[in-house]
């Protein structure tokens, strides 16, 4: 029984250090950069709005950003703001969608400026 409550804990400190390291953040952020350009955001955009995106979700909810991918007969870009809006609502996740709206909208006006 002891066995096994110590390798539960060296399991549990590992995990922990894992996704506290900055490797695992170097991963997120990797990934979510990858989703982003390759769903037709422009890599100026993807650059700027990665690290907020990773800061401010969580992994299942990062997750749940990839719905907003382009559907059956949709482009991989909206072609118009009533699509981008369907595309929102199948998150069913309203922080994630304001998250990702405002690091796309801070994004876009930093660019502007």
């Amino acid at each position: 029984m002891r066995m096994f409550l110590l390798l539960v804990l060296l399991l549990g400190a590992a995990a922990y250090w894992f996704l506290n390291s900055d490797s695992y953040t170097d991963l997120k952020e990797d990934r979510v950069r990858s989703a982003l350009t390759s769903n037709g955001v422009p890599d100026d955009m993807a650059d700027c709005m990665t690290p907020k995106l990773v800061e401010g979700l969580s992994v299942f909810q990062l997750l749940k950003l990839e719905e907003l991918g382009a559907g059956e007969g949709e482009g991989a870009v909206p072609k118009s703001v009533t699509e981008a809006i369907d595309r929102l609502q199948r998150i069913d996740d309203p922080e994630a969608v304001r998250v990702a709206v405002g690091a796309a909208t801070t994004c876009a006006i930093s660019s502007i400026f």
